[in-house]
């Protein structure tokens, strides 16, 4: 792919793979709505009423063919994510926007990914409604599951992995408004997200 691909284009070719599967170990209800309270106070501070703006530079190294490298800049009003990358995706789109809860289909992400999964993975934080999660334990770590779609919670409180029902994994690095990286690791490949700059909007 020539002319670096834009960092939201990195993510449109890879198909995930499986990630390593551990036994869960027992789990108490204090526990479970510990982790669900977690993920809830989460939620709450990501979509609370904010005007941000993003730069994110991307990098893909395929197992095939050269590296590619971009950017994707971000524009989140707490309702809408606006996007603009550095070259055309989704066939000549460089620009878009995608609405919390809209239920479409992501143009920034490939299918089955929703509007809310591509939002999800930009923040840092799962959009989708938890209260329900199947809650299991991992040592120090939760993972909490519904409708195909989980994430890992850290014995720091932290979000750092999401699952989608594709089976696309995003891997987190949390920070404070925004992830400070994305890493993505799939059968052609490897590609990530750089956080290099955020501020008010």
């Amino acid at each position: 792919m020539k002319r670096g691909v834009a960092a939201c284009a990195v993510i449109l070719g890879l198909t995930m793979g499986c990630v390593s599967q551990r036994k869960p170990l027992p789990i108490t209800a204090s526990e479970v709505e510990r982790a669900r309270s977690t993920v809830q106070a989460l939620q709450e501070k990501a979509l609370a009423e904010r005007r941000i703006k993003a730069l994110f530079t991307g990098r893909i190294s395929p197992k095939v063919g050269p590296i590619g490298r971009g950017f994707v800049s971000l524009f989140w009003d707490g309702l809408v994510l606006r996007w603009r990358t550095s070259v055309a995706i989704a066939g000549n789109l460089q620009e878009g926007e995608m609405v919390l809860g809209g239920g479409k289909e992501a143009r920034l992400l490939p299918p089955p990914f929703t509007e809310d999964d591509a939002i999800s993975v930009f923040l840092g934080v799962p959009v989708w409604e938890m209260g329900d999660a199947v809650v299991e334990r991992f040592g120090g770590r939760y993972r909490l599951s519904i409708a195909g779609r989980s994430v890992e919670v850290t014995s720091a409180g932290v979000i750092d992995r999401m699952r989608f029902p594709d089976g696309t994994v995003a891997t987190l690095e949390p920070g404070d408004g925004l992830p400070r990286s994305v890493r993505i690791e799939g059968r052609s490949g490897i590609a990530e997200l750089k956080l290099e700059s955020l501020a008010p909007w």
